[in-house]
């Protein structure tokens, strides 16, 4: 592979350690305790909503692990780092917006909290991949 087509790293791997373990957590979350996490959210989507999510992030974990043992990332694996963390923040933004007038106060903390998390391990991303 050229050196074109790799995104180099001077401190890879601990903050992909960091997001499979957030993603990982995140997962058996939402996959479990999908009922009371929605009465405790406030909005109108079925429990199963959340279970599908939690299923999804899955193989995020495992992508950030895999990502966590390589000091050179191919470019393919660097956008799809960017995709997914750019499209949970997008999809996080318009829950809130689409669900505002059913969210409670609580499940409108915690869907900014974990979407400005997203942001933080984003920038760390792109920082240890010095883009």
């Amino acid at each position: 592979m050229s050196e074109q087509a790799l995104v180099r790293a001077s401190r890879p791997g601990a903050i992909y350690v960091v997001d499979t373990v957030l993603a990982a957590a995140s997962s058996v979350l939402l996959i479990f305790a999908s009922g009371s996490l929605t009465q405790l959210l406030g909005w109108s989507f079925a429990p199963s909503v959340l279970v599908w999510i939690g299923v999804m992030l899955l193989p995020w974990a495992a992508f950030n692990l895999w990502s966590s043992r390589h000091i050179e990332l191919p470019r393919w694996a660097n956008m799809l780092h960017i995709i997914g963390d750019a499209g949970w923040v997008l999809a996080s933004a318009g829950i809130i917006a689409l669900q505002f007038d059913w969210l409670s106060g609580t499940g409108l903390v915690l869907i900014s909290a974990q979407m400005l998390l997203v942001v933080a391990v984003f920038v760390l991303k792109r920082q240890a991949r010095q883009m």
